[in-house]
């Protein structure tokens, strides 16, 4: 809390999205490639690639 207060601890980076992530995501929500073959192309780990999708989608539902 203290090292927080301070200025020194800033938490987890946050993860940017790949440049080719919009045209991968229309592939995969398309069914033309698969969850797996998504994270290959993407070089993104199951974790990092879920975490991206909810990210992705909570930001289409705001528009």
């Amino acid at each position: 809390m203290i090292a927080k207060e301070l200025g020194k601890y800033k938490g987890l980076k946050p993860i940017p999205f790949p440049e080719n992530w919009k045209d991968i995501y229309n592939s995969w929500k398309t069914r033309e490639i698969t969850e797996t073959r998504a994270m290959e192309i993407l070089n993104l780990k199951k974790t990092t690639f879920y975490k991206l999708l909810r990210e992705w989608e909570d930001m289409k539902k705001e528009f």
